[in-house]
């Protein structure tokens, strides 16, 4: 089958669409996989130069805005509820919510990704357990900098019919975010009191 032809001005563009997509249809999370998905779809070479991450967070949103509607807007305060009621649980551990539930792309293959900060990553494992909370608990390598990675746990479990990922960071990680894996920027992040003001910001009637 031969390669599509696309005006070069509208590669990028396509290539982000299409990405978009692929994550919203699959659940995708890793930008890169779902970019070279793309390619194979749209029958580009190999070769072809992908667009940046922050064309895919755009893309995504658009595709969510067309395919999700009230329903994904009802999914993401819901969502956002539960990370501020989960918050309130863990305040001794500060908290932060990361990810697509923070950023406003969260769809049904979402979970809840909140940062929790202990001297040592055996404090947030007693107290999940000492509350009777079951969880998988592995481990992932994340970037401080971009020439440093350090070896980090995180913890899988559901609470109130909600998907939590929990990863414990090193105290000194509350003054140094990690960087993001999409962008290499340092990761947003926001405590329960920027989770509330965002949740009121999301509720106001928009002006006409």
């Amino acid at each position: 089958m031969p390669r599509r032809k696309i005006p070069r001005d509208g590669i990028r563009r396509a290539i982000a669409a299409e990405a978009a997509r692929i994550i919203v249809d699959q659940g995708l999370e890793d930008f890169h996989l779902a970019k070279r998905k793309a390619v194979e779809r749209l029958r580009l070479e190999p070769d072809t130069h992908l667009p940046p991450n922050r064309d895919v967070e755009h893309a995504l949103r658009d595709v969510q805005d067309v395919y999700g509607g009230a329903d994904r807007l009802t999914l993401l305060r819901r969502l956002r509820d539960g990370a501020l009621e989960a918050m309130a649980q863990l305040k001794d551990f500060r908290p932060r919510l990361v990810g697509p539930v923070l950023e406003g792309t969260a769809d049904r293959h979402s979970s809840i990704q909140l940062h929790v900060f202990a001297e040592f990553p055996e404090q947030f494992s007693w107290f999940l357990e000492e509350r009777g909370i079951p969880y998988d608990r592995q481990e992932r390598i994340i970037r401080m900098e971009r020439n440093r990675g350090e070896q980090v746990p995180f913890y899988e479990f559901e609470a109130g019919g909600l998907p939590y990922v929990i990863t414990c960071l090193p105290l000194k990680a509350l003054r140094q975010p990690p960087l993001n894996p999409h962008s290499g920027r340092a990761m947003r992040r926001v405590s329960a009191h920027g989770l509330r003001e965002l949740i009121a910001e999301a509720a106001e009637p928009a002006l006409l």
